[in-house]
């Protein structure tokens, strides 16, 4: 157990220390532990550990370590989860005027706290689907130039946007990275423009198919977060939402298992912990844009890291997103 005052970033590291556990070993799901921790939670009797103990730590082998760190994380850290949930849904390229007027009124957003809706369409639709003052909806931009103005033909910028009531932007999607090759330091430049204008920003991370086959997809995914975000203030980050896209399992035909996604999740949050602080990793929601559906959004709700959805494909049809939303809503109930 914790000694008086001892802090939890303290605790960790001594459990990593002791018994030589690298910094993911505990990013795994803690759904399966209750507290308060008693003998039958596990075959390892967690009341006879000593972190100085060098005999307890000599007898534990790879999997009591394991479920050592995890029984113990569980039973310290894990704390409520007060974030509502937030569906995203993003139209990407797709739909015509009539089209995109048509499925905006057709999603049937919920009238409570616990659950926000938003909705991204492209550029050329905003301006009308913001005339339509739809109730409960959230309306972004899918994208943002990286200047403020200037001789940059085809984009778009921050003070555009604000100028028609755009207040949210989507920054590093992972197409926006693939196709057009922003860099950490682009997306950069763009939420800190974004911020600077008081502007909501979606910033989106995530590997693709090699960096997962290679099994080093944290540390590819945190490089993304320390690079483009990791020099914001604690207050800076009050503006930012975290998307992670599992870019392997969008549209290959491999999918990601809702623990393998809070597994990725709970790695952002801690990150999120380790770089500001424990507030911040608290209040920060973290969405996953990994082919959210309505027959995988009740379990990827459910995990406790996982604060929604960025939903590309089942956004584009009403009965769909609005399924998910649904879901949500009684997630969000419960």
């Amino acid at each position: 157990p914790l000694g008086k005052g001892q802090t939890k970033r303290r605790f960790l590291k001594e459990i990593r220390t002791t018994y030589h556990l690298p910094l993911t070993t505990y990013h795994l799901p803690l759904t399966t532990y209750h507290s308060p921790l008693t003998a039958h939670h596990s075959p390892l009797n967690i009341t006879s550990y000593k972190s100085s103990n060098s005999s307890c730590k000599n007898h534990l082998n790879t999997t009591a370590k394991v479920l050592l760190c995890r029984i113990i994380f569980a039973e310290i850290i894990q704390v409520p989860n007060m974030r509502k949930k937030i569906i995203a849904g993003n139209w990407k390229m797709n739909g015509d005027a009539a089209q995109a007027k048509s499925l905006a009124e057709s999603i049937q957003a919920p009238d409570q706290d616990g659950v926000q809706i938003m909705i991204f369409p492209p550029f050329v639709f905003l301006d009308r689907i913001v005339q339509m003052q739809l109730q409960n909806i959230t309306i972004g931009a899918q994208n943002v130039a990286r200047q403020l103005s200037g001789a940059y033909t085809g984009e778009v910028s921050a003070p555009m946007l604000q100028s028609i009531g755009i207040h949210t932007v989507l920054v590093g999607h992972s197409e926006r990275r693939e196709y057009y090759h922003e860099t950490n330091d682009v997306l950069k430049d763009k939420t800190e423009l974004c911020l600077a204008l008081g502007m909501d920003v979606i910033f989106c991370c995530g590997e693709p198919i090699e960096v997962r086959q290679a099994g080093t997809q944290a540390y590819n995914v945190l490089q993304q977060l320390k690079e483009s975000i990791g020099q914001l203030t604690a207050e800076q980050m009050k503006q930012v939402t975290i998307a992670y896209e599992p870019i392997w399992a969008i549209g290959t035909g491999m999918t990601a298992s809702a623990a393998q996604a809070q597994e990725m999740h709970h790695c952002i949050r801690s990150f999120l912990s380790t770089q500001w602080d424990e507030e911040t990793a608290i209040n920060t929601h973290i969405l996953y844009g990994g082919s959210l559906k309505p027959d995988n959004a009740a379990e990827l709700l459910s995990m406790p890291d996982i604060d929604g959805g960025l939903i590309g494909g089942a956004s584009l049809k009403a009965e769909d997103f609005n399924a998910i939303i649904a879901i949500a809503c009684s997630n969000n109930s419960v």
